[in-house]
């Protein structure tokens, strides 16, 4: 199958060659172009019969001897570490043709290309010798109102996305030419579907509160069924153990882990939260030490890359570091807590070996400096099972996989696999060229007006029964596919093009990103069929990123066409959907993005078999509504996937109106009916598990029609006990550093203001002297606080129901008891 569209292009003198590249897990497509900016080490051949497969882990590029070096490490199919290096590269941007230039510094040639810009004009390619020359050459055009156009492309993305390379890559064998280090240089490249099994190595570090001294490194690595556990700890060697060795100096404890990774090379670091303390600490011992942190291949030390707010982004040359609780966000695995003990008995049913604080009240910072000075195995013990534990938790959800098929679909390796503007990038760009269009350099990009979220009702506030959802299947997806939205079918929309509702035009003969979405919905299908969990939620995740990456300005194809397309074709859809569903008898409840809450009338006795059935009719108006009306072939798919008997819409508090985003359900079309709960306090994790206790219970009984003023009266009495002392902590994280709260003290800061050592993460009680962190002693709690603030206005949400309000109909009576 051939990309639909495509047309040759060139960068140089040039030939016709075939190149075989995967589109998606597990099918191939075929390209004839012609190669002008591919240099003389890649390979025209198909695949033939396999010498090397190996699938990239990191790509990284520096200038050196006067030229742009790349160089990309991988893991072999024969479970060997690959290192690809190309000392030559060349690095190229875009000029308009008649664009008259100043000299510049390594410059190696200006060269005309058949490529066009947006406003259909000729643009010459520039070459030069090293990434920083073309940087300042760039810069230089920009100061001087010279268009360029995709200046700030990295070599390696480059490099990569224009052999449509996505992780895998097939060495022939006349093509390896390996040197005594083991790296291949200049290697002909083929792209490949390659998966292989990855090494990964979790770690983890103790420290005294200050952060100032190291007690313990430990580490879990796994290849395969090969297992190797450690521990070093400062001590005496004489006491030393096959797991546990004891060393006399922090040097001797830097040294003997990096000793480890140059011995077991793993391809992934793991741990939690190493970014932000683990790796910091331990450049800060290597600094102390007077020697790198060498824990890069080939002996490279770790590079601290500074981001907003005191974060840094640690780059390890050649191998990956997966950090926790950013990848499992990053990837789309949501808890209400992410603190390593919480998602370890969430995910594993067991935790760590000291809690953050125990019955006495001690915090485990006061632990872990007890166990250093008395009993320096249990702190080893303690210490490897933080690392096991974060081992387990992403081995059990599967994290490493589902990072592996999003490289294989984006092409992003597994450095960056969370760019979801330069994955579009690496979709569209050279797809873009073969259209014969070079793209807008990132910098030049003005943003006019930014995109609009999705569509949502206002909602009816009340208690409802018999309500059913309908739900668009991939509704942006497939918005972009009826109406064919893309950066390319704007730029070339003409008269005969098709329209959507709002009047904005798209070619109907020439795009790119619908016949790639079609191919992505056929592989997740595909996915569900054969219960890849893992590549169906990849796929997703794609998928669901292209609107969001149009309507940014940080993405080269923005322009607020594109967005308000997709933003105003939904709201379109969802009233007339409405509209059609109001004058058949039924009421619309509710709507949001691309759902639609409908009441079914007590007339119907089978009210959840309506949900299948106006389902499908409701295609089949929307096909030949959109046929008729815009001569398109509708893909819009309404499906039904709830049922509540009885659905729970607040008001919004202090007032009348509804409030979006928030409801509960008691959802039946299970094998076990379940009260389902969205947006509302019982799953937002800024509330006390005692809060969100209270409110499940409270719907709990609300769908049960059972008594709620006399329960909530015996609520209030427990909490003055102290029945719920054990649930009344608050956890909010710190989003700058303590001393940049100036204009404002939050009660979260007041709070690690009188703790020793805080972390990102404080935990507090609300106490008669102010918020006090969870290690202090709190026998003074304000519960006049938390009847106030957490329980009082979830009550109120339903007593409103009934003309009710908690302090008249629950405390009034009360109040004298306390």
């Amino acid at each position: 199958m051939v990309l639909p569209g495509c047309r040759p292009y060139a960068f140089a003198e040039g030939f016709t060659f075939d190149i075989i590249f995967p589109y998606g897990i597990g099918s191939y497509q075929q390209i004839t172009f012609f190669n002008q900016i591919m240099p003389p080490w890649f390979s025209s051949r198909t695949r033939g019969e396999a010498a090397l497969d190996v699938f990239l882990l990191t790509g990284d590029f520096r200038d050196e001897n006067g030229r742009c070096a790349m160089e990309f490490y991988g893991r072999s199919t024969t479970d060997r570490t690959i290192r690809l290096r190309f000392p030559q590269a060349q690095v190229v941007f875009f000029v308009e043709r008649n664009a008259s230039l100043p000299a510049f510094e390594g410059l190696l040639e200006r060269r005309e290309v058949n490529l066009s810009n947006e406003q259909l004009q000729p643009v010459d390619a520039l070459y030069f010798d090293t990434w920083q020359h073309s940087r300042r050459a760039s810069q230089r055009c920009l100061e001087n109102h010279i268009s360029i156009y995709e200046g700030d492309v990295r070599p390696t993305d480059r490099f990569l996305m224009e052999r449509f390379i996505y992780g895998g890559v097939h060495i022939d064998s006349d093509g390896i030419d390996e040197d005594k280090a083991g790296t291949i240089v200049n290697p002909r490249l083929v792209a490949a579907d390659v998966s292989t099994e990855l090494s990964s190595l979790s770690f983890d570090i103790e420290t005294d509160r200050h952060h100032s001294e190291v007690y313990s490194i430990a580490w879990d690595f796994r290849a395969g069924s090969r297992r190797i556990q450690q521990v070093v700890v400062r001590g005496e060697p004489a006491q030393s153990t096959p797991t546990v060795s004891m060393v006399d100096s922090e040097t001797a404890l830097l040294s003997a882990f990096i000793d480890a990774l140059k011995t077991l090379d793993p391809d992934l670091l793991l741990g939690w939260h190493v970014e932000g303390f683990d790796l910091r600490v331990l450049q800060n011992l290597a600094d102390r030490c007077r020697m790198p942190l060498a824990l890069g291949r080939g002996g490279r030390p770790v590079k601290m890359v500074p981001l907003r707010n005191d974060q840094y982004r640690v780059v390890v040359p050649g191998r990956v570091v997966i950090d926790g609780p950013t990848a499992l966000r990053q990837n789309f695995f949501t808890y209400e807590n992410y603190s390593l003990d919480a998602v370890a008995q969430l995910v594993l049913d067991r935790g760590k070996l000291i809690e953050d604080q125990n019955d006495s009240g001690e915090s485990k910072v006061n632990e872990i400096d007890r166990l250093f000075a008395d009993d320096k195995p249990a702190l080893a013990r303690y210490n490897l099972e933080d690392c096991v534990l974060v081992t387990d938790i992403l081995d059990k959800v599967g994290l490493i996989t589902m990072m592996q098929r999003r490289v294989q679909l984006s092409g992003m390796l597994l450095d960056h696999v969370g760019r979801s503007t330069a994955a579009f990038d690496h979709l569209m760009l050279p797809r873009y060229h073969r259209e014969g269009f070079v793209a807008p350099d990132v910098r030049s990009i003005e943003v006019r007006e930014h995109a609009a979220g999705g569509y949502v009702m206002d909602p009816e506030p009340g208690l409802y029964h018999r309500t059913i959802v309908l739900d668009f299947k991939s509704l942006y997806p497939s918005l972009i596919r009826t109406f064919k939205i893309d950066p390319l079918s704007r730029l070339l929309a003409d008269e005969k093009g098709i329209s959507v509702p709002n009047g904005i035009r798209f070619s109907r003969t020439r795009s790119i990103l619908p016949e790639m979405i079609e191919t992505l919905m056929q592989r997740r299908a595909e996915a569900k069929d054969a219960k890849d969990q893992a590549l169906s939620q990849a796929i997703k995740i794609l998928m669901n990123s292209f609107y969001g990456v149009m309507g940014s300005g940080g993405c080269r194809f923005y322009h607020p066409d594109l967005p308000t397309a997709i933003t105003s074709t939904g709201k379109w859809l969802l009233i007339e959907s409405r509209s059609w569903l109001e004058a058949r008898g039924y009421r619309v409840l509710y709507g949001d993005t691309d759902s639609i809450f409908v009441e079914i009338p007590e007339s119907h006795s089978d009210w959840q078999a309506e949900g299948p059935v106006l389902a499908d009719t409701l295609n089949g108006y929307w096909k030949d509504r959109l046929h008729d009306e815009f001569d398109v072939d509708s893909i819009l798919e309404f499906e039904f996937e709830k049922a509540y008997a009885m659905f729970f819409l607040p008001a919004v508090r202090g007032g009348q109106l509804g409030a979006k985003k928030r409801y509960a359900g008691l959802r039946v079309n299970v094998d076990t009916p379940v009260v389902e709960i969205v947006g509302l306090e019982a799953v937002r994790s800024d509330w006390t598990p005692m809060a969100r206790a209270f409110q499940r219970e409270l719907f709990q009984r609300l769908f049960d029609d059972r008594p709620l003023i006399s329960w909530m009266k015996a609520w209030v009495k427990a909490l003055h006990r102290g029945d719920y002392d054990d649930r009344l902590t608050y956890t909010k994280r710190l989003r700058k550093p303590l001393a940049e709260y100036t204009r404002s003290t939050p009660p979260h800061v007041k709070a690690a203001r009188l703790m020793a050592s805080p972390g990102r993460r404080i935990s507090y009680v609300m106490t008669h002297r102010g918020p006090m962190p969870l290690e202090r002693n709190h026998v003074d709690i304000d519960y006049t606080h938390y009847i106030d603030r957490q329980i009082r206005p979830i009550a109120d949400q339903v007593l409103a129901l009934d003309g009710q309000t908690f302090n008249e109909d629950v405390l009034s009576k009360q109040l004298k008891l306390f």
